[in-house]
C-alpha cells in the first residue's frame, strides 16, 4: 500500500506540488472506498444471517408438533430449510465478493510465480479429485511470472479447477497447461466434462448464469440452480489484470478454458 502524502514527500518540483497532492487525495479515496465495501459487506452479512438464523431456529418446533403424516406440511417446511440454506449461501457469496472487489481495488501488484500458485491450487482439489476418480495432468513451464496482488489469481484457478473437476465424470482427466511468450502468458484448462451448448457458451462468464442442474428439493432455485457468480468473478479478476479469458467445446469432447494475461517483463 501506498504511504500516506507519499507522492507529496517523493517529489522534488515544485510546480507539481498540487499534482502530487492531487495524487494522494486520490490514493486516500481509493483506500476508502475499499474500507467501507468491506464495512458494508460485514454489515448486510450480519444484517440478513440474524433473521435467517431466527427462521432457522423457529422452524424445530414447528417441526416437531407436525404429525409425520402429514406430507404437505412436510414438504412445506422442507421447501423453507432449503431456501433458508439457499439464502445464507447467498449472504456468503455476496460478502466474498465485495470483499474481493475490495481487494482488486486496494491490493498492490508485485511479481508472483504463477506456476507455484497453480501447483498449491491444485493441491487444495487433492481429495475431491480423488474422490472423484478424477485425473489432472500438468504441462507447466517453469516460473512463469505475472505482476498481480495477493489472492487474485488464486480465486481465478480455484473457480475454473472446481468447474472443471464438477462436470468431469469419474475416470475422467483434467489438463492444466501453461506456457508464455515475450508478449504474453497463457493458462489453459481442458476438462472432459460434456461441454456447453454453442448457443450459450458466450454466457457462462455472465454473473448470476450457470449450467448446474436443479435441485428436486429445491422449488425456490433458478433453472440453473446456483448463484453463478464463480465465473463472473473469474472475468472480473483476469480484466483487472490487463487479461482475457475465453471457452471453447474441445473436439474431442469437454471445455477448454483459456486465460491470456501480459507478461510482466521481469
Amino acid at each position: 500500500r501506498i504511504g500516506e502524502d507519499a507522492f507529496a514527500k517523493r517529489n522534488i518540483v515544485p510546480e507539481l506540488g498540487s499534482v502530487a497532492r492531487d495524487f494522494d487525495r486520490l490514493v486516500e479515496d481509493v483506500h476508502r472506498v475499499a474500507r467501507d465495501i468491506r464495512q458494508s459487506a460485514e454489515d448486510n452479512a450480519h444484517s440478513f444471517k440474524s433473521p435467517l438464523a431466527t427462521i432457522r431456529a423457529s422452524l424445530e418446533p414447528v417441526r416437531r408438533a407436525m404429525p409425520p403424516t402429514d406430507q404437505r406440511a412436510q414438504r412445506a417446511l422442507e421447501i423453507v430449510d432449503v431456501s433458508v440454506d439457499r439464502l445464507q449461501a447467498l449472504v456468503t457469496a455476496a460478502q466474498h465478493l465485495d470483499n474481493n472487489a475490495a481487494d482488486l481495488i486496494e491490493a498492490p501488484r508485485s511479481p508472483m510465480n504463477l506456476t507455484e500458485i497453480i501447483g498449491m491450487s491444485v493441491l487444495h482439489f487433492r481429495e475431491l479429485m480423488a474422490s472423484r476418480d478424477v485425473r489432472l495432468i500438468r504441462r507447466l513451464e517453469p516460473r512463469v511470472m505475472i505482476r498481480a496482488a495477493e489472492g487474485v489469481m488464486e480465486i481465478v484457478l480455484q473457480n475454473v479447477l472446481e468447474n472443471a473437476i464438477s462436470f468431469t465424470p469419474p475416470g475422467g482427466t483434467i489438463v492444466v497447461t501453461l506456457t508464455q511468450n515475450e508478449d504474453s502468458i497463457e493458462l489453459q484448462i481442458d476438462d472432459e466434462g460434456p461441454g456447453i451448448d454453442p448457443r450459450k457458451i458466450d454466457r457462462i462468464f455472465e454473473r448470476y448464469f450457470s449450467l448446474r442442474p436443479r435441485q428436486p428439493s429445491d422449488e425456490m432455485a433458478t433453472p440453473s440452480g446456483h448463484a453463478g457468480l464463480g465465473l463472473w468473478i473469474v472475468r472480473r479478476n483476469v480484466e483487472a489484470l490487463g487479461g482475457r479469458i475465453a471457452a471453447a467445446n474441445r473436439l474431442g469432447g469437454g471445455l477448454s478454458v483459456t486465460v491470456t494475461l501480459p507478461h510482466s517483463g521481469g
